[in-house]
């Protein structure tokens, strides 16, 4: 069971082939950052339904969708970065924003966020509904 922006769903093991007759939920293979750091995916997802108000406390959310890119860039390696003069630094996950006290650098106002083509780049407005304090206290 996975929790995201307020909908709980039931993340099954991927299907890798299809088989007569099964039916498989969710339109597709979905990618989701979990709280922790970790990273899941799934092309067999049924959504469950919204959690109510009442019980958001005792359900939070446990992750956030992201891109296959994303997904690809989280699954075979987590670390922090600190290129402190890469220019998509401010937009990326891997970036640890408390390091910096000055910019070492100035982003070009023409600059397009992934045009530095870093190989582990993970573009945190890609992700939807993520407000980035609990996984920065997670990792």
């Amino acid at each position: 069971m996975e929790i995201i922006a307020g909908v709980c769903y039931n993340f099954l093991p991927p299907q890798t082939e299809k088989k007569p007759g099964v039916m498989l939920g969710g339109k597709g293979m979905k990618y989701i950052l979990k709280t922790d750091g970790s990273t899941n995916n799934s092309n067999d997802i049924w959504k469950i339904g919204i959690v109510p108000e009442r019980f958001k406390k005792q359900l939070p959310n446990t992750g956030w969708w992201i891109s296959k890119r994303n997904f690809r860039n989280l699954r075979y390696g987590w670390y922090k970065c600190d290129n402190k003069g890469c220019y998509d630094r401010y937009h990326c996950l891997r970036y640890e924003f408390e390091k910096e006290i000055e910019p070492y650098n100035i982003v070009p106002d023409n600059w397009q966020t992934g045009d530095e083509k870093c190989p582990v780049f993970v573009n945190l407005h890609e992700i939807e509904d993520f407000d980035g304090q609990e996984i920065l206290n997670a990792i």
